[in-house]
């Protein structure tokens, strides 16, 4: 049996003879077809918040600022609220060694005086850096362009972003001014006695440079090896 898709283009054969209002119907619903049928470059495993996991879906990749994300599961679109979603490890099709995660997190900052983290309310989505067993390195997503061979990745390079284990805030980390990170950091990782003392005014273990990202963003305070060096004295 024929598919409807191919059934709707052998009617278009003879649009001459047909009424130009069932000609212009039957073109929208054969765009549809074409686009439910493409394949996206993109694929995906999605966690949700209660558990529940969607593997290997085709994905279709969100915004920065999207509060839906679109999978299709089976040939049939799903489409999740990014509410619901605990994080989506992505990867082009081509390279399936390659992958990216996201997640799905409330902005805030650390208030020193009150040494206490607060929420702007609002929330983006983020990639994932670096995971420690008590925090973890994020970076505000921007988007992706995926093309039929590869996949490039765009994220804002600052302001860089820290989780604690036990919250679900993405701290700002206040890196437009690298003279002032590193009292931060102190603070922000106070319950690390160790780790405070290896965080200097000019980088981490005295370390002047590192580089992330393909090496294109200085970064003397390494916050791949901070996120996984962090351990509280609990």
């Amino acid at each position: 049996m024929r598919q409807p898709c191919s059934i709707i283009k052998s009617h278009l054969i003879n649009f001459r003879y047909m009424n130009r209002r069932v000609i212009v119907a039957l073109f929208f619903i054969l765009a549809g077809c074409v686009y439910l049928s493409a394949k996206s470059n993109v694929m995906a495993d999605v966690v949700m918040a209660d558990g529940q996991k969607l593997n290997n879906v085709e994905f279709n990749i969100p915004k920065s600022w999207d509060k839906q994300v679109k999978v299709a599961v089976g040939g049939e679109e799903k489409k999740l609220s990014a509410e619901e979603i605990e994080r989506i490890v992505f990867w082009h099709k081509d390279s399936p060694e390659q992958q990216y995660v996201l997640v799905y997190k409330e902005e805030g900052k650390f208030d020193r005086k009150r040494n206490e983290i607060k929420g702007f309310g609002s929330k983006s989505w983020f990639t994932v850096e670096a995971v420690g067993e008590h925090l973890v390195w994020l970076v505000e997503y921007l988007k992706i362009k995926p093309s039929a061979s590869k996949m490039t990745i765009q994220v804002a390079t600052k302001p860089n972003h820290f989780l604690k284990a036990g919250t679900d805030i993405a701290v700002e980390i206040p890196d437009d001014n690298f003279l002032r990170v590193g009292k931060w950091l102190r603070e922000f990782l106070a319950d690390d006695s160790e780790i405070v003392k290896r965080i200097s005014d000019k980088g981490y273990e005295d370390r002047r440079q590192a580089f992330r990202h393909g090496g294109n963003v200085y970064n003397p305070f390494l916050y791949e090896l901070i996120a996984v060096d962090y351990t509280p004295n609990l």
